[in-house]
């Protein structure tokens, strides 16, 4: 109904009525739909998109692992200078590392003239899902700040290849953990080691 009322609307020029629009299709996983708004919004050459509109599109597209999408969108980015935006830039970032295109993620996130700790997370978790802890490790152990996300990461990709050493090394240098933490080192402990030593909070 919303999206309906939305095609009536005659200001389509209004960035954050489309803006929302675009956000509400992704946080209902209507990925396509999200992209293909966006897409016909171009059209109306009153549409700005600003770095909301970027964002939530590469969201959209990295949850859908849409990589032509995704790439339109970079071009994009690039043709309205938005590049060095550090939200935008985190975004792409993101979404690169979800596609498992490591090294677009790394050459984007070297040419960022800031980063943040998502920023940082995104690249690591990039990495560690694919299993590259090597390139996981140098980046968590030169990030300015450490959280969960990135503890949980470098966690998980450790189980997911049975290293439980360095997983349970990183557990116990955790100050906060949350059920994600605790779930995969059960996971790892039931499926890659048999031991009698009982793992405490």
């Amino acid at each position: 109904m919303a999206a309906a009322s939305f095609n009536y609307r005659p200001n389509k020029d209004d960035t954050f009525l489309c803006n929302s629009m675009i956000r509400a299709h992704t946080d209902m996983r209507q990925f396509a739909e999200s992209f293909t708004l966006y897409r016909n919004l171009r059209k109306d050459m009153g549409f700005k998109p600003d770095g909301y509109t970027f964002t939530a599109l590469a969201k959209s597209c990295g949850l859908d692992v849409a990589i032509w999408e995704g790439q339109e969108l970079h071009c994009h980015v690039i043709k309205v200078g938005l590049c060095l935006d550090l939200y935008v830039s985190t975004s792409l970032v993101d979404m690169y590392a979800k596609f498992g295109r490591m090294s677009c993620a790394s050459k984007l996130f070297d040419e960022m003239t800031e980063t943040s700790r998502v920023s940082w997370t995104a690249l690591i978790c990039g990495y560690a899902r694919l299993g590259d802890m090597g390139n996981a490790r140098r980046l968590f152990d030169e990030i300015p700040e450490k959280d969960l996300a990135a503890f949980n990461a470098m966690i998980d990709g450790y189980v997911k290849l049975g290293d439980m050493g360095p997983a349970r090394s990183l557990f116990d240098e955790m100050t906060d953990r949350n059920v994600v933490s605790w779930t995969s080192m059960m996971y790892g402990y039931c499926h890659h080691v048999k031991t009698n030593s009982p793992m405490k909070p």
